[in-house]
């Protein structure tokens, strides 16, 4: 699989390499920093926005009410029903290796609150796959 784009030139036709979700290289080595963190709303939801896809990212509770974190909004009913959610209580943490644009983060019971630190690679979000199926937002296991 070649990474990049081709760049006519007068002296021909030049391969420019590009970072790609396939592109080993673009995981291996350190992320790009990225901090935020948020009041959560009793019931409600806060989505992440990653400026760039995820090498990895980890979410720590900081409210008194537990945080459930999901690949898709609760809007789409099957990511509750399905359990497709990590729930953490106050003061814990959960690291996730995973390459995603995109994280929601909710409210279990009452207000709450979450830190998150991210490592960002050098791909564009817009080069991320929609996260979606088994273990995301389906009711079915397979």
């Amino acid at each position: 699989m070649v990474f990049g784009k081709y760049e006519h030139t007068a002296k021909g036709i030049h391969h420019v390499p590009q970072a790609g979700l396939g592109h080993a290289p673009a995981y291996q080595v350190s992320g790009i920093p990225f901090l935020t963190g948020s009041d959560v709303i009793d019931e409600q939801e806060v989505r992440v926005d990653f400026p760039r896809v995820t090498k990895s990212f980890t979410v720590i509770c900081t409210g008194s009410n537990p945080i459930r974190i999901h690949f898709d909004t609760k809007a789409h009913d099957a990511v509750y029903i399905g359990k497709h959610y990590i729930t953490l209580s106050q003061g814990s943490s959960y690291g996730f290796d995973v390459k995603c644009k995109e994280v929601y983060i909710s409210a279990k019971e009452g207000n709450t609150g979450f830190e998150l630190g991210a490592e960002i690679t050098s791909i564009g979000a817009n080069e991320m796959i929609v996260l979606s199926g088994s273990g995301i937002n389906s009711l079915s296991n397979g």
